[in-house]
C-alpha cells in the first residue's frame, strides 16, 4: 500500500469513527454548530470586543474581516473544483454506512468551507485581539474546532477536508492581516498607536 492509500485509509477509517459514533442527542448540536446564522450573537461579541480596543478604526476590520472570508471561501471553492473529491456522502463505497443527520450537501469537499471560513476568522482575530484579551485565542481556537468538527459528525467532510480548509483559512487570514496593516498604516499613520 502506498503513503497515499495509506493517508486516505486512515482519513476514511477516522470520518466512520467520528460520524458512526454520532447519536440522536448530539445531532441537533452538531446541526447548530454547522448552521452558520447560529454564531451571529458570538459574531456580535466579537464585534463588541474589537471596537472596546480600536475604537473608530473598527471600521477597517469590516473591510479586512470581509476579505479573510472572501478569500477564504473562494480559495476553498477553486480547490473543491479543482481537486473534485468527493464528499463521504457520495461516496457509493461509504453510503451505506454514514449518517446524515442534516442531509449531504454540495458534490465536492476537500477542502470544506467552513473550516476556512471559522479558522481564517479565529487567526485573524486572535492576530488582533489576543495580546488584549488572553483567554480569546482559545475560544477561538476551540470554536474553530468545534464548526469544524461537526462537519465531519454530519457525514459532509473527511478529516482532511477540514486540515486543508484549516490551511486555507490560514493563508487568507495571513493576505488579510498583511492588508490591513498597510491600510491602518495608510489611514491612522499619524495618530496614537493603539495598544
Amino acid at each position: 500500500m502506498s503513503l497515499s492509500d495509506h493517508i486516505e485509509k486512515l482519513d476514511k477509517d477516522l470520518f466512520l469513527f467520528i460520524n458512526q459514533a454520532g447519536n440522536d442527542v448530539m445531532d441537533p448540536l452538531m446541526i447548530f454548530a454547522s448552521h452558520r446564522g447560529a454564531w451571529i450573537p458570538f459574531y456580535a461579541f466579537l464585534l463588541y470586543l474589537l471596537i472596546r480596543v480600536y475604537k473608530k478604526r473598527t471600521y477597517l476590520f469590516f473591510i479586512t474581516v470581509s476579505l479573510c472570508v472572501f478569500l477564504s471561501d473562494k480559495l476553498s471553492v477553486y480547490l473543491k473544483n479543482g481537486f473534485e473529491r468527493y464528499r463521504p456522502c457520495h461516496n457509493a463505497e461509504l453510503a451505506e454506512l454514514i449518517r446524515l443527520p442534516d442531509g449531504c450537501g454540495g458534490q465536492f469537499g476537500f477542502v470544506s468551507s467552513h473550516a476556512a471560513n471559522t479558522f481564517g476568522l479565529a487567526f485573524f482575530i486572535t492576530l488582533f485581539l489576543g495580546r488584549n484579551y488572553r483567554w480569546l485565542p482559545y475560544v477561538m481556537v476551540a470554536w474553530a474546532l468545534f464548526v469544524s468538527y461537526s462537519r465531519i459528525y454530519l457525514g459532509a467532510h473527511y478529516p482532511l477536508d477540514v486540515i486543508g480548509g484549516a490551511a486555507v483559512g490560514f493563508v487568507a487570514a495571513f493576505l488579510a492581516t498583511v492588508a490591513h496593516r498597510r491600510l491602518d498604516q495608510r489611514f491612522f499613520s499619524n495618530e496614537i498607536p493603539h495598544s
